[in-house]
């Protein structure tokens, strides 16, 4: 259940994002959001929610699941999402208890909430990303944002460098013309 579930909501995510009228009018509300946090998992257009529901219901539906596996699917997938949309990637969450590094969580999530990523469309899993090469290594994604961080700190210091210099220069000029003021 959880697999056929998954495969539908990647499904799902991914046409969102590839369709332009989906993504810039439907989906858009959603990513209105870069910064997640546990809420804005559900912070969806009224059209893609009724997809999204009709993803979690159809698949228990499909396979004639018993009531108690439908309602515990659901549960799952309802952590799953707040999970995901958490901004956390801690070590009780439900992707870590998964084998094989197939689980997907807040990290993935995250780098997918970034402008312009085309990746990591998972839900539970990042299974299908893997398969069908969306997935974003979230240990490339750190190594990229770390490069980030020290090209902006040395981009921040070269410009400290260059103001400091800029008004020691202003200064040199403005104390040069207070002495030819006050020498004439």
């Amino acid at each position: 259940m959880v697999l056929i579930g998954d495969f539908l909501m990647y499904a799902e995510h991914r046409v969102m994002h590839i369709v332009p009228f989906l993504r810039n009018h439907i989906h858009s509300v959603h990513h209105k959001y870069t910064t997640v946090f546990s809420w804005a998992g559900g912070w969806v257009h009224p059209a893609e929610d009724a997809v999204v529901v009709a993803c979690v219901i159809v698949t228990p539906w499909l396979i004639r699941a018993h009531p108690l596996s439908f309602w515990v699917y659901v549960v799952l997938w309802v952590v799953c999402l707040i999970d995901e949309h958490s901004g956390h990637d801690v070590w009780w969450s439900p992707a870590r208890w998964m084998p094989f590094h197939i689980g997907g969580g807040g990290l993935p999530h995250d780098i997918h909430h970034t402008p312009f990523t085309t990746r990591n469309y998972g839900f539970m899993l990042c299974l299908w990303d893997q398969i069908f090469h969306t997935y974003e290594s979230t240990d490339s994604w750190a190594l990229k944002m770390a490069r980030k961080r020290i090209i902006e700190n040395e981009k921040a210091a070269l410009l400290v460098k260059t103001n400091t210099f800029e008004t020691e220069q202003q200064t040199e000029r403005e104390a040069e013309k207070l002495r030819h003021t006050n020498t004439d």
